[in-house]
């Protein structure tokens, strides 16, 4: 009777630290669970707001393209009438000229693509900050979007609005074709002249990007969270691996990768393990 009595005890024991053990066991899961949800809504959250922001970058292109090539042109403008107004009384109308176009041609922005030119009501060109070339020549008939004369449209309408925003097709330097364009025009009555900058959108486009390659890879959650952006034919455009091809990494499942998470960028959206 004493070695059941014992033996009944043990078994007791055993069933409730067995009981014990599967409900913390349990628990431990339980809270596991948790925290792995925790952690995958924290990574969708911090995804969702990456994409948010590059997305609303993306749709500032052409806002960005005419509020820059805008304040290029009444900077010019500010400093032509400065010239002017500071030097008619003491120089010829030749000299004024020439000194505005000393003023204006060196100056350089948007990564050194922007430049000022300028041209007559005549069409005549009388100023050009990258190609010397064509400061002579007369632009009126210049066809270059199917039909539209750019130079021609704006002398019509410069007689009744002073300054303006244009779209057109025009050639971009040392590159064969034609590309989409946004001009600024402002008429400089002093001197007769109309001066303008440009801008191509697709320019634009690629300092926004690289602009949010910058942002992206500053990101930091979490310690040591980060976000990365990769093409979809595996070319990594952050780190790690920035600048290389990363197709065919795989795991220590021999799981490739970067081939799956594309999959399912492709799909829309997803979560992915890996070991």
């Amino acid at each position: 009777m004493l070695i059941v009595a014992l033996g009944a005890i043990g078994l007791i024991g055993v069933l409730g630290i067995y009981t014990e053990y599967d409900r913390l066991r349990q628990e431990s899961e339980m809270i596991r669970e948790q925290q792995l949800q925790f952690d995958k809504e924290k990574i969708k959250n911090e995804v969702d707001k990456a994409v948010s922001q590059i997305r609303y970058r993306m749709q500032q292109v052409e806002k960005k393209t005419r509020q820059s090539i805008r304040k290029r042109v009444e900077e010019a403008h500010t400093i032509a009438m400065s010239i002017i107004e500071t030097n008619s009384d003491k120089y010829s109308d030749a000299d004024v000229r020439d000194m505005v176009k000393t003023a204006l041609k060196p100056i350089r922005f948007n990564n050194d693509r922007g430049y000022y030119y300028a041209f007559g009501l005549d069409g005549i060109v009388t100023m050009n900050g990258q190609d010397l070339s064509m400061e002579g020549k007369n632009l009126r008939l210049q066809e270059k979007s199917g039909g539209f004369f750019p130079v021609e449209q704006i002398l019509k309408d410069i007689k009744t609005k002073p300054d303006g925003f244009y779209e057109y097709t025009w050639p971009k330097p040392d590159t064969d074709g034609v590309f989409p364009k946004y001009a600024y025009v402002k008429l400089l009555s002093p001197l007769n002249w109309v001066i303008g900058t440009g801008e191509y959108p697709d320019e634009v486009k690629l300092d926004i990007q690289n602009e949010i390659l910058d942002y992206v890879e500053q990101l930091r959650y979490q310690g040591n969270g980060y976000i990365f952006i990769s093409r979809w034919d595996g070319v990594s455009l952050t780190n790690p691996g920035k600048g290389k091809n990363n197709l065919e990494v795989t795991d220590v499942n021999g799981i490739k990768i970067v081939q799956e998470l594309i999959r399912m960028a492709k799909m829309g959206s997803g979560f992915f393990w890996s070991m």
